[in-house]
């Protein structure tokens, strides 16, 4: 006997009956501290640093990750379930920052040896922006286009332009 796919399930405020188990319905608030969801039907499960709301047969239907990043450091935010209610609070703890630079694109591959080299590289990009920058001709620095927010010069010499 084959039986249909079913169709995609979907969070959010549900406008369907709870009898769909691909629809669960919620509420989210914050303070100062935390923000709380709590589902209408649903698990929220935690695994592998990630929370993730499970619909009533047991699918994945969201999930995010429980750290936030502030610069190079990622920090932790702890998680207390209760029945269908989740609280999560950031924390900004400097004892719990764990060091995760951003990997820069072609990091790996760059063809430089040393980081020296790749320093000395941007250097000379910048050294060549800044020649090129005090090259330009005032008209060049400062065109109308560029200054919008200026009104153009009235006829009668009112607002205009700043002289």
């Amino acid at each position: 006997m084959s039986r249909s796919p079913p169709s995609p399930p979907s969070v959010g405020l549900a406008a369907t009956t709870p009898a769909d188990p691909g629809t669960i319905g919620f509420t989210a608030a914050t303070d100062h501290e935390s923000a709380t969801i709590t589902v209408d039907s649903g698990t929220f499960v935690v695994e592998k640093g990630t929370l993730e709301i499970e619909s009533v047969d047991g699918s994945v239907l969201a999930g995010t990750e429980l750290s936030f990043r502030v610069g190079d450091f990622t920090f932790p935010i702890d998680t207390e379930i209760r029945d269908r209610t989740a609280t999560l609070t950031p924390r900004l703890d400097p004892a719990q920052a764990v060091y995760q630079p951003v990997a820069l694109p072609f990091e790996d591959t760059a063809s430089f040896k040393t980081p020296y080299e790749r320093e000395q590289a941007a250097a000379t990009i910048c050294a060549q922006r800044y020649r090129r920058w005090l090259d330009r001709s005032e008209a060049e620095l400062l065109r109308p286009s560029d200054c919008v927010a200026w009104p153009s010069a009235s006829p009668a010499g009112g607002a205009g332009a700043p002289a």
